[in-house]
């Protein structure tokens, strides 16, 4: 299999936006290109925004009450800023028996598959070079240019002592580091 990405650059990729692919084309898939995407998308989303205030009819019911239904099956696809999302239900004698949702972090942060293929956040990791191993931040800037749903923004802060772990290979030597 391949490696896919979901998010901003693929959307710009898949929208065949001139400006996101001669960036791909020239830096390839990057931080910058991540970034750029994402602002690039947002300027785009502005414009089209007033169309879409212009057509909501304050008359109209905002909401419409489901039915709850004692048998069912569901499932919805949608594209979420942080790129494909989708939900799966499956409800049995008036309660949900399964469910299920894969988040945009799930494609891109997700471990290797069955024939070891990374995930795309791992992919870009690889070869990425480190100026100070003691403070990768590098890495960092990879991950979150990714907008994944996790804790990277919550810092933590342990006087004089490590809060983390990482492993680099330093010219094809493991090294390990603490911060």
């Amino acid at each position: 299999g391949n490696v896919v990405e979901v998010g901003p650059l693929a959307r710009m990729i898949n929208d065949r936006d001139s400006l996101v692919l001669n960036l791909v084309s020239d830096l390839g898939p990057s931080v910058y290109t991540r970034v750029l995407a994402r602002l690039h998308e947002g300027v785009r989303l502005l414009k089209q925004l007033k169309i879409w205030l212009e057509e909501i009819d304050p008359s109209q019911p905002f909401y419409i009450k489901p039915e709850k239904p004692k048998e069912a099956e569901g499932k919805g696809l949608t594209e979420a800023a942080r790129g494909v999302l989708g939900h799966w239900i499956i409800i049995e004698k008036d309660k949900i028996k399964n469910y299920q949702v894969i988040t945009p972090t799930t494609w891109n942060v997700s471990p290797r598959d069955s024939h070891g293929n990374p995930g795309a956040v791992e992919e870009a990791l690889i070869d990425t070079s480190v100026e100070d191993e003691k403070n990768p931040v590098e890495i960092a800037h990879i991950i979150r240019s990714y907008d994944p749903c996790l804790f990277c923004t919550v810092h933590a802060l342990k006087m004089n002592k490590p809060i983390a772990t990482f492993e680099l290979a330093v010219q094809g030597i493991i090294k390990r580091g603490y911060s």
